[in-house]
This record gives C-alpha cells, structure tokens and sequence, in this order.
C-alpha cells in the first residue's frame, strides 16, 4: 500500500479490507472469551465481553458497507 497514492482507491479498498480482516479477528476472539468466561461462572466478564463484542460487530458491518459502497460505486 505505500507504493499507492494516498486518497486513492486501490489504497482505501487496502485499508477497508485490511479493518475487516482485523474485526474478524477480534469478533472470533470475543466469542471464544465470552465462551470461556461464562463456561467458568464469570458471568459479569462474559456480560463486559459481550459489550465490546457488540462494538466489534458494529465496527464490521460499518467496513463491510464502506466495502460494498466502494465495489458498486465503480
């Protein structure tokens, strides 16, 4: 992505799709998280967990329409 000019949409759709990569990861380990804590009877972490989760999934459908705007948009 350095080697692209910043603004443009080889660059946006890199970053757009390197956040969505990230979200995944985050989505997948908040999942595991809240699993394990309510597996363990931490039923408050699990409730905090579930919290940040919802603004993880938030954050993912946010990028994925950035994406699908940018796809249709060509």
């Amino acid at each position: 992505m350095q080697s692209t000019l910043p603004g443009s949409e080889v660059r946006d759709n890199g970053i757009i799709s390197s956040g969505i990569k990230v979200e995944n990861f985050e989505i997948v380990t908040y999942q595991g998280l809240i699993r394990q804590a309510n597996e363990l009877g931490y039923s408050e972490a699990g409730n905090l967990l579930q919290e940040t989760l919802n603004e993880e999934l938030a954050a993912s459908e946010l990028l994925n329409s950035l994406a699908t705007k940018s796809a249709t948009t060509k």
